[in-house]
Order: structure tokens, then sequence, then C-alpha cells
């Protein structure tokens, strides 16, 4: 399987099984395919590698939470600038600010 051209189209059935936080298989691709998107976000934000790493951990954990009631809906736009637009840069900002 290419996660390169999966990444460019989400899969709802992934997004379905992340709601089960037991379900690793899931979480393994997520992470394998968005992990990089999540990175790539902070790095905009000029965030150093190692502060990158530490959001992108926290955005998981926060969309480990939120993910367990998301409804995607393709048709309001992509899950990939969902994601950049509720997490990244915020947590991007709030890592920033404090160092």
């Amino acid at each position: 399987m290419n996660r390169e051209v999966d990444a460019l189209t989400t899969n709802p059935s992934l997004l379905l099984r992340l709601r089960d936080v037991h379900d690793h298989q899931a979480w393994a691709l997520f992470v394998e395919v968005y992990g990089p998107l999540i990175i790539s976000y902070c790095q905009r934000k000029n965030l150093q590698d190692y502060d990158a790493a530490d959001v992108s951990q926290e955005v998981l954990k926060t969309l480990c939470k939120t993910l367990r009631v998301f409804e995607y809906q393709p048709d309001r736009g992509r899950f990939r600038n969902w994601l950049g637009k509720n997490y990244s840069a915020w947590s991007a900002n709030d890592i920033a600010f404090q160092t």
C-alpha cells in the first residue's frame, strides 16, 4: 500500500476505527500517514525538530479524545485541512509562546 497516495484521501473507515483507542493497528496507520503532516504543520511555525515532535504528541493525544465523537463530513472539506486548522496551528502557537 502506498502511504503517499493514501495521505491524499482520508479513509472514513479509518476515522471510525480510531474511536476505539485500543485499535492499535488503526492508530499506527494514522500516525504513519498523518504524523509527518502534523510535523510539517509545526515546522511551518518555525518549531525546532524536538519541539515539533512534542507538539505532534500533544496533537495526537488531543485527537485520541476528539476522534471518539468526530463526524467526518467530506463535503465540508478534507480531514487534513480540519486537522491543520483546529489542532496543529493552535498547538504550534502554544509551544512557540512558551519557549
